[in-house]
């Protein structure tokens, strides 16, 4: 690697390093793999968090230095850095590595690990392995299912419409989007939360030909917001946008 940018707060020479060298201080800078990661993520003389190509860089380095480690907690701790921080095809080792931490238990799974699960679907999706990407998805439907969890089955649900959208299968993604917002309104989310899914809701029924139906149901998120939080928010805004973007109307229509 050659001399980059470290992006903290240094001026001058001190402000550039080569990613090797930085890679051999911070690994030998301390065996607790937490303290080791600081190293490889921010600047020893300003303490600032390394920005730019060399962020990207150190990270994919930490990864490497801690994936084969004997401490479990290691392993877990390099891999959660690398996926969640690095949200490109390249962490999709990490991903895979902390999906299966994640699904090993109703315990584990949690939160954490459902984030892992739709944040891996998405990578997966993008980079056209939208049959996996459903795969994974159902899976973990089926065991938020079989746990009982409202919450976590809605937002897979949602996950699981947009992927099925991705792979041209509008009935069944329809169904799933449908039951995310079921499943939050009985689960007692927030408003706002229930609008944006049935925002989703509307965008389908509007790939699907369905515009009646869509508009009704973008009209009535639009209202919702301009009521809440005023014609000008940025919320108002992404809704009205949702009807541009998915019926072809323009946003200033619903000035009418």
């Amino acid at each position: 690697d050659g001399l980059l940018s470290m992006g903290c707060g240094c001026r001058g020479t001190s402000g550039f390093v080569h990613p090797d060298c930085l890679e051999q201080m911070a690994a030998s800078s301390s065996t607790d793999p937490l303290e080791a990661y600081a190293r490889f993520v921010s600047c020893a003389t300003c303490h600032q968090t390394l920005g730019g190509v060399l962020q990207i860089v150190m990270m994919r380095k930490y990864w490497r230095s801690y994936r084969r480690s004997r401490n479990e907690g290691a392993r877990r701790q390099a891999a959660y850095f690398l996926a969640v921080l690095l949200r490109t095809h390249d962490s999709l080792e990490a991903r895979e590595y902390l999906l299966a931490e994640a699904t090993r238990g109703k315990s584990e799974f949690g939160p954490f690990g459902l984030r892992i699960v739709t944040e891996q679907a998405n990578v997966l999706a993008r980079t056209g392995r939208g049959a996996e990407a459903l795969d994974l998805l159902q899976k973990a439907h089926r065991k938020a299912t079989l746990w009982g969890e409202a919450l976590a089955i809605s937002s897979v649900s949602q996950q699981l419409a947009f992927v099925l959208v991705f792979l041209g299968r509008h009935d069944e993604a329809l169904a799933h989007a449908y039951e995310a917002v079921d499943i939050a309104q009985r689960a007692g989310c927030k408003e706002t939360d229930v609008q944006d899914l049935k925002g989703s809701c509307a965008t389908i029924l509007a790939k699907m030909g369905r515009l009646q139906e869509a508009w009704k149901m973008c009209r009535v998120e639009v209202e919702y917001c301009e009521r809440i939080y005023g014609p000008d928010h940025v919320r108002t805004e992404r809704a009205r946008m949702r009807v541009a973007a998915g019926l072809g109307f323009c946003s200033t229509s619903f000035a009418d």
